[in-house]
């Protein structure tokens, strides 16, 4: 089964609280001449700014001098961080040499597993991992292994129906082919390739799930990929993989070119992370393809100035930034999302009454944090530090 730490950051777009954690201490900051306060966790400091991970979600800079005063307050721990952050946090305390401590990791993950948070899936690469460190610690959790493994199945086939049933093939498709592939024996496994044929057709759809190439099915997280063209000794196999994969990473790039606006992200989000993965392997003509067209399609998708809604899109399309090369278009797309979050905020969420005031000062807020991870004028940053209090403002207005 293949299952990786990276899908899981990329692909969580619904964050749940978990709860009976101890309490954390959050930071409550006042700026300089501003009777409000940011309240959050810093997460990033230097000789002369901050960053703030922000209690209502998004991020916000500043320079240090903008402080007036830090307080610290006792908050539960799931009021601070999303799933997301505390699952990094037992990650990076765990020794990946250690079975016991990776059955443990295991056992947290299946135990507050979701449908929302799919913490399901890295209770399986966690169970795998004592597994393969030592047989006998893991032995005891065969049957929760295989309870985890329905579970996935039974999750990734439930989001697959929600994605079909609202057009998002790209990623309906993709958890369909993983229950194919890595979970072949279960009931769902029938029923993805049932939902498959509606999407493709049978004639297209018959041809894609009965082909045998002789090579393993496509893999597209760095890790995964690197290891599967490793173990291939014979050089005409390895290169008709790595083709194989190109071709699946160029279909996505000419679906995004094909349908409405409104589909266009989920095929962009596909074919930049399968080229950015191709881009990483030791192949020197897959690589600089690979990465050429890693910088074309970062430019395409933020064409459609799409909506960081919660902190997982945002997270998402900040590492998009980060690697994009064209370090002017970079600064564009700061200035750009300055102007939607105004736009958001004053010709939209001003004129509305709640819920929709706060939903729309909200996408205002995760757009400010963008702009303001990635502007280089230091005027624009002290107006966003203004806006995102202006926005926080309307997301708890009453009306």
């Amino acid at each position: 089964m293949r299952s990786s730490f990276l899908l899981f950051i990329l692909i969580c777009s619904l964050v749940f609280p978990l709860y009976g954690f101890k309490p954390a201490l959050a930071d409550i900051i006042t700026l300089n001449n501003r009777s409000e306060t940011f309240n959050g966790k810093i997460i990033n400091e230097t000789g002369t700014e901050m960053t703030v991970k922000l209690k209502t979600g998004g991020t916000v800079r500043f320079p240090k001098s903008w402080v007036k005063e830090i307080k610290k307050e006792d908050i539960p721990e799931s009021e601070l961080y999303t799933v997301q952050d505390i699952y990094l946090k037992k990650f990076e305390n765990t020794d990946p040499k250690d079975a016991k401590a990776q059955l443990a990791l295991a056992e947290w993950c299946l135990k507050n597993s979701t449908p929302e948070n799919r913490l399901a899936d890295m209770a399986i690469m966690h169970f795998n991992k004592a597994n393969e460190l030592d047989p006998a610690v893991a032995e005891k959790s065969g049957k929760d292994l295989k309870d985890a493994v329905d579970r996935k199945a039974k999750e990734l086939y439930k989001w697959a129906e929600v994605d079909f049933n609202i057009e998002q093939y790209p990623n309906s498709e993709r958890m369909l082919l993983s229950i194919i592939a890595d979970y072949p024996e279960s009931a769902y496994a029938d029923k993805s390739k049932d939902l498959l044929v509606k999407i493709w057709g049978g004639n297209i759809a018959s041809k894609i799930l009965n082909a045998k190439d002789g090579l393993p099915e496509v893999v597209f997280s760095a890790d995964s990929l690197s290891l599967a063209s490793s173990h291939m000794d014979d050089k005409d196999m390895k290169e008709a993989y790595l083709a194989k994969c190109m071709a699946k990473a160029k279909d996505y790039e000419n679906r995004a070119g094909e349908v409405a606006k409104e589909k266009k992200l989920g095929y962009y989000r596909y074919a930049i992370n399968y080229y950015e993965a191709l881009s990483s392997l030791d192949e020197p003509s897959i690589k600089e393809i690979a990465r050429s067209r890693v910088q074309l399609l970062l430019k395409g998708f933020f064409e459609d100035n799409p909506i960081p809604r919660d902190d997982a899109k945002l997270a998402e399309m900040e590492e998009y930034l980060n690697i994009v090369e064209d370090r002017d278009f970079v600064a564009n797309v700061a200035n750009r999302y300055f102007k939607i979050g105004d736009d958001l905020l004053y010709k939209k969420a001003k004129k509305l009454k709640q819920p929709l005031k706060g939903q729309k000062a909200q996408d205002a807020l995760f757009c400010y944090s963008l702009a303001d991870n990635f502007s280089k004028d230091e005027k624009i940053r002290q107006v966003i530090a203004d806006r995102i209090l202006e926005a926080r403002r309307l997301t708890r207005a009453k009306n």
